[in-house]
């Protein structure tokens, strides 16, 4: 009786759904399970995957001033792309160790989209490296790529990436608002409307609404409006919700 009721416990807290995240503890367990592969050799699994982006999205490789020069063919060899793909591999495998904690693992995809400001990437860049590793996985993983563990994983790259895209965005229309302010660059409001629904997230479009009815406490000059971070920004213009 006891062993069945400790079963029966079992596929019930299987089910159970986080509402966080949208994925249920079984899905989670399946994630974290199969990422454990990836971790037994980071290097050779990060180097495939970067190597397959670049190929097929040769212009993103020039973001990389380290080893943007470098050929195709010789990428693999190349230490300082390596240590990239190692940090890659890292960053999502922290990522998913902290699903268990849905407020720090968004903190550090907003840490890791800061990182990456500078380059330049847009919300496709990134919607492109999520396809590329759901491309890898089978390859990866093998006969341990169940359906189950293909829709656990896509769930959890659609909610990792989702985040990333949604900061980029926020920043990016926030980083407008601030230079507009500033007289810096001639944008209206409806121009602003224009590139919120282009980049597509809800909250994005709200926030362009908000900024018809409220004043900001901004930076008092260009130069400092230049220093700001993706993390205040984002607590500016997101998570305060001023809509």
């Amino acid at each position: 009786m006891a062993l069945f009721r400790g079963l029966f416990d079992f596929f019930l807290n299987d089910n159970k759904l986080d509402e966080k995240l949208g994925l249920t503890e079984k899905q989670k367990r399946l994630v974290q399970n199969t990422w454990a592969i990836v971790r037994k050799d980071e290097v050779s699994v990060g180097v495939a995957l970067l190597l397959a982006f670049f190929k097929k999205y040769p212009e993103s490789q020039n973001e990389f001033k380290s080893f943007k020069d470098v050929p195709l063919d010789e990428l693999p060899k190349n230490k300082r792309f390596q240590a990239h793909c190692v940090n890659v591999i890292a960053t999502l495998g922290k990522v998913i160790e902290q699903m268990h904690d849905p407020e720090l693992m968004e903190a550090s995809l907003i840490n890791f989209t800061e990182k990456h400001k500078v380059r330049g990437q847009t919300p496709q860049h990134f919607q492109n490296l999520k396809q590329m590793i759901l491309e890898a996985f089978p390859s990866v993983f093998g006969k341990q790529y169940t359906s189950e563990v293909q829709e656990a994983w896509k769930k959890t790259l659609d909610l990792i990436f989702l985040k990333i895209s949604q900061v980029v965005c926020v920043v990016i229309v926030a980083l407008i608002f601030v230079l507009r302010i500033h007289g810096t660059i001639d944008v209206n409001l409806s121009e602003l409307e224009y590139l919120a629904a282009r980049l597509n997230p809800v909250e994005c479009r709200r926030l362009i609404a908000a900024l018809h009815y409220t004043t900001y406490d901004l930076p008092s000059s260009l130069a400092a409006a230049g220093r700001l971070s993706f993390s205040w920004l984002y607590a500016r213009f997101w998570k305060e919700r001023f809509w």
